[in-house]
């Protein structure tokens, strides 16, 4: 089934259209919801090409220009019939999403990652909780993934159990700064946190396996860590083909943040 709202707006100057949901975010894709314009009719469009229950939501259309905002809001509600089984979330060797979390979520009794190169199946999760929604649709191609829906589905439930978990050990968590290269042929992650606790250790992990690093910085050493306040910076010397890989950054025995270096 097909579900379409449907805005005429007129506005000098033309307004800028946007929409939302009460719950969560939109997530535009061929699969899930579409985004139109029509010259024609003039009519703005949000389409959900196969709805489902977890479409079900509270939508706004905005209108906006210089002079002000105009809202529209509308209910969509999927009433489910009968029993339907949909299409597993398609997945490289058949692993259930659950053990996927459970990969994860080892650690050693000291908070570190069990010290083994990530399996593609853990490392592209690891990629899609830190990645930018924009990148989403090109992550699942990447790696095969082709149940977009499904896979938004899981991402939002290990999204909010990471929250949580991240919640024991960090106040507040903010500018994650994806992988940047610099001219002097070094790399740096940038992120801002407040840690509850300032003797919480820190770890740096490159495709799974633990990364040693100082404080400062050092000649004989590739990888630092400098940290002004609240900003911890990470540095990656020398660069050579070698350095790619997915770096994640922990806190105790929690993933906070993981950019891929191509």
């Amino acid at each position: 089934k097909t579900a379409v709202f449907k805005a005429k707006v007129t506005g000098n100057p033309t307004p800028t259209i946007t929409w939302s949901r009460a719950n969560g975010e939109i997530h535009y894709h061929p699969d899930v919801c579409l985004q139109k314009f029509d010259e024609a009719s003039q009519e703005h469009t949000l389409q959900f090409p196969k709805v489902s229950p977890e479409d079900a939501d509270t939508y706004k259309c905005f209108a906006t220009n210089e002079y002000g905002r105009a809202v529209c809001t509308v209910l969509l509600n999927v009433i489910e019939v009968g029993f339907s089984k949909s299409k597993e979330f398609q997945k490289p060797q058949g692993t259930d999403i659950a053990d996927y979390r459970k990969k994860l979520k080892k650690r050693n009794a000291d908070g570190t990652r069990e010290e083994k190169p990530m399996e593609p199946e853990e490392k592209v999760w690891e990629i899609l909780l830190s990645a930018d929604k924009k990148d989403y649709e090109r992550i699942c191609a990447e790696y095969g993934i082709t149940d977009f829906r499904g896979m938004l589905k899981k991402l939002c439930e290990m999204k909010k159990e990471r929250e949580e978990e991240i919640a024991g050990f960090i106040s507040q968590i903010s500018s994650l700064k994806h992988i940047d290269v610099k001219e002097d042929n070094c790399a740096t992650i940038e992120l801002d946190m407040d840690l509850k606790d300032p003797s919480s250790k820190i770890f740096l992990y490159k495709d799974g396996v633990m990364v040693p690093f100082t404080v400062e910085e050092s000649e004989s050493m590739k990888h630092s860590l400098k940290q002004v306040g609240k900003k911890y910076v990470f540095t990656i010397k020398n660069l050579g083909a070698g350095d790619a890989g997915l770096y994640s950054v922990d806190v105790e025995g929690v993933n906070i943040f993981s950019t891929d270096f191509k």
